[in-house]
Formats: C-alpha cells, sequence, structure tokens
C-alpha cells in the first residue's frame, strides 16, 4: 500500500510539472521584473559549490520565469510566471565522482511587480505559492544499505517579499528585503509555520561595466514546535554580464542553520562553499 501512494504521489508530481511545461511553451516570456535575493536558501538558481568543509557538493538547478504581464500602468507593473528548481546534495569519493544522496523538487506559481518611478529608488516584491517534496537518493547508502530511513517529507506554502531598491550613481545597486514563508500543509507537522526572512543584496560594477562585485546576506528564522533558530546564508564573488545578457558568477558561500534539504530538516549544517553559477 505505502508504494502504492508513493507511486500515485510520483504520477501527481509529474502531471503538474508537464502541465507547467505546458505553460511554459504556450505563454510569451516576459522580462523579469524582481530579481531572487541572491543569498536566500530557496532561489532558483543554475550552479554548483563544492563544500570545503565536508567534501560533498551542492547543486542547483532551475529557474524563474516571468510568463506575462498581467497589468501595467505609469506607476507599476504586475507580471506572472512560474518557478521550477531542484536542490541536490552530493559526496565526493574521488576521481571526479559525486553519488548523488538527496534531491528536493520545488515547483509553483509567481506573481512579481515593480514601481515605476523617475528616481532611482524603488519597490518591488513577489508573492509565491509553491509546492517542495524531498527524496533520498541511492547515493547516500553504503554497502546497498541506506544509512537513514526514507519518509514522506512535503509542504505547500505562500511565500511573501517586499523589497527597496536604490541604485547609486549608476555603480552600486542595493536591495533590501524582508518577508515570510507560510506554511499551510506539511508533513512532518511540527515545522513552525510561519519563517521570517529579512536580507540585503550588494552589486557595485568595477573596471568594466558588465563585471560587478556582489555581495548578499541572507537571514532566516526556522525551526520546530515553535523554537526558532537563525538559518544564515552568505555569498560573494564576481559577476560578469555578457552580451546575451546572461550572468556568469564565481565566489564564495558560507551557510549555517537548519538544512535546505528536507530528508535533514531537523539537522544543522554549516558549511563554506566555492563554486559557480549562470543567470538568465
Amino acid at each position: 500500500m505505502l508504494n502504492l501512494l508513493e507511486n500515485q504521489n510520483v504520477v501527481s508530481t509529474g502531471k503538474i510539472i508537464f502541465l507547467l511545461l505546458i505553460l511554459f511553451s504556450i505563454s510569451k516570456a516576459e522580462d523579469k521584473i524582481f530579481n531572487p535575493p541572491i543569498a536566500a536558501q530557496i532561489e532558483a538558481r543554475i550552479g554548483t559549490y563544492y563544500l570545503i568543509d565536508d567534501d560533498k557538493m551542492r547543486l542547483d538547478i532551475g529557474n524563474s520565469f516571468d510568463l506575462m504581464k498581467l497589468y501595467e500602468n505609469d506607476k507599476i507593473q504586475i507580471n506572472t510566471g512560474a518557478d521550477l528548481m531542484t536542490f541536490t546534495r552530493l559526496r565526493s569519493v574521488g576521481k571526479f565522482k559525486f553519488p548523488v544522496e538527496t534531491t528536493d523538487y520545488y515547483f509553483g506559481l509567481n506573481s512579481t511587480f515593480v514601481q515605476k518611478t523617475d528616481n532611482d529608488k524603488f519597490f518591488s516584491g513577489r508573492i509565491r505559492i509553491a509546492h517542495i517534496s524531498s527524496h533520498l537518493i541511492d547515493g547516500l547508502a553504503k554497502d546497498g544499505i541506506f544509512t537513514q530511513m526514507p519518509y514522506v517529507y512535503s509542504r505547500e506554502f505562500v511565500d511573501l517579499i517586499g523589497a527597496y531598491n536604490m541604485n547609486l550613481k549608476d555603480r552600486v545597486k542595493l536591495k533590501f528585503y524582508a518577508g515570510a514563508n507560510f506554511i499551510f500543509s506539511t508533513i512532518p507537522d511540527e515545522v513552525n509555520k510561519i519563517e521570517p526572512q529579512i536580507g540585503v543584496d550588494i552589486k557595485h560594477k568595477i573596471f568594466n561595466p558588465n563585471l560587478e562585485f556582489v555581495i548578499a546576506l541572507d537571514h532566516r528564522l526556522l525551526g520546530q514546535n515553535n523554537i526558532f533558530r537563525g538559518s544564515n546564508s552568505i555569498q560573494t564573488g564576481l559577476n560578469y554580464t555578457t552580451s546575451e545578457n546572461t550572468n556568469m558568477f564565481i565566489g564564495y558561500y558560507y551557510f549555517s542553520g537548519h538544512s535546505i534539504h528536507g530528508m535533514f530538516y531537523s539537522e544543522n549544517d554549516q558549511y563554506h562553499g566555492l563554486g559557480i553559477q549562470l543567470y538568465y
């Protein structure tokens, strides 16, 4: 019976992903009007980090799309879009081999807005409604035996974030943001239903207009049974924008707090990482 339920969940998840892909294909994409926070833990990324302390790797694959414009006047613009992403943890066994230990699957819809203004200070924001589930992969097993038993991890939530943006002398961009994640359905059920978040992104152009130094900080309050603990992320490095408006980032990532992987949600992680990311 358990296997049947798990198979039904996989089929349902596959159907939703398939419908989202159809939506992508028939919709005209819009330019993104809200750039996701750089260091935030649950955001769409394409990139990988080698975790220096643990001899593991983190692999993020996904993107956030603005699919269509919902509303526009001379003061604001509102878009709607979708998010598809995975967060994967791998371990190193040498000879460039990295067995996959666990993967989290995220998909959802979003709506974003940006304030139109003639000056270099403006507000923007985003609301997301999404599902995330987590699964153990065979790379966690040793000699064919899992070192941890899998269980059902699934949650649905609404995520709100607002940002105040400043462009200073065409060289420095600042973004201060705050928000919260509101969980309305979850397995296991002891996780806190509200997760506040604050952070800042700083970008400074150096040497030429396409190269910038980036530093970003994100702080979230996560926990279980109404006990909160802080989770902190820091990302810093160099970002280069190509002529096709694709961004290539190389730099450093630090994380300390509750694991972002659902199969290890009650455990704490702390690591330093070096890696690369692509944005488009």
